[in-house]
């Protein structure tokens, strides 16, 4: 007798994307007030940066 391999043992569930849509977008943007931040930073080092040039 072989024992069943890995695979076979594995289980694979599909869902639908169009279920999970409203899920998945939640996940993808930053908090509030976190873009607003991150663009500051963004501007204060490319500022830096060019002085330094």
């Amino acid at each position: 007798m072989t024992p069943p391999s890995p695979q076979s043992s594995v289980r694979s569930v599909s869902v639908s994307f169009d279920r999970v849509v409203d899920i998945y977008d939640s996940t993808r943007g930053l908090p509030p007030g976190i873009s607003e931040q991150v663009t500051e930073v963004i501007i204060i080092s490319e500022k830096t940066s060019s002085i330094r040039k």
